[in-house]
């Protein structure tokens, strides 16, 4: 299961985040021997190079635990395929040129990622223009409106690829920025993208949310209290029983 979003949405964060978890639990196994140069930003509290989204990250899951139930499932959660940039241009190609033969090699790259998923996990950084809009429902909205056309267009390209009956989580970074919880971003984000909702609903698609930070937690004493606190325990059970 590949994790999409546009440059700046946290992918890189994220992943190196939800491999620590899954590591120390022993729930799985990291295969990315770049991932120490990516930790290291993250434990110095650090943007990571937008460079380094282009290092394959895969995490690959054999259990998890979720409120005293375990679910045994291999499942790959991998990020690292394609750039924030990239993405967003296969996107941008993928809807003004119909000539899939003269395809460039990002959207080549994406669609190759887009038949072989069995689900998505999508990005979406609200945080964008916090502290630039007083009215935080608005800085909402128009966090949106710059990444509501590449993902969605996404999410078609993938279900006119094949991906029907499979889960499209959307996770909603950067939550020590933001302070909102899931309920809350949920009220703005299901009118703004609601016929996107109603399409995915109509090819039984599940969709989740759910709103997590990745950042500040290395050099926390208690990794349980951060990790568990922020959710990615429910997260990873939530997507493994869906697949």
């Amino acid at each position: 299961m590949p994790i999409i979003g546009v440059q700046g949405a946290g992918k890189s964060y994220f992943i190196v985040t939800l491999a620590s978890f899954v590591a120390k639990h022993k729930w799985g196994y990291v295969d990315a021997p770049h991932i120490y140069d990516m930790m290291a930003y993250v434990q110095a509290m650090k943007p990571i190079p937008p460079t380094m989204g282009l290092i394959p990250v895969k995490v690959d899951i054999d259990m998890v635990k979720y409120m005293g139930h375990v679910c045994r499932k291999k499942v790959r959660i991998s990020t690292g395929d394609i750039s924030g940039r990239e993405f967003e241009q296969a996107i941008e190609e993928a809807k003004t040129s119909p000539d899939m033969d003269k395809m460039s090699p990002s959207l080549k790259k994406f669609i190759d990622i887009l038949k072989k998923t069995d689900g998505l996990l999508v990005l979406i950084d609200i945080t964008r223009y916090m502290g630039k809009t007083p009215d935080k429902v608005e800085a909402v909205l128009k966090s949106f409106s710059e990444q509501i056309s590449p993902i969605a267009h996404a999410i078609e390209l993938a279900v006119k690829l094949g991906m029907k009956e499979k889960p499209v989580f959307f996770v909603f970074s950067k939550k020590d920025i933001h302070k909102m919880d899931v309920d809350e971003i949920r009220r703005i984000f299901e009118p703004a993208w609601c016929i996107l909702l109603r399409r995915l609903e109509a090819h039984g698609i599940r969709v989740g949310y759910y709103t997590i930070s990745s950042a500040g937690w290395s050099s926390l004493s208690d990794l349980d209290a951060f990790f568990y606190g922020q959710g990615f325990d429910k997260l990873l059970y939530d997507l493994v029983v869906a697949l």
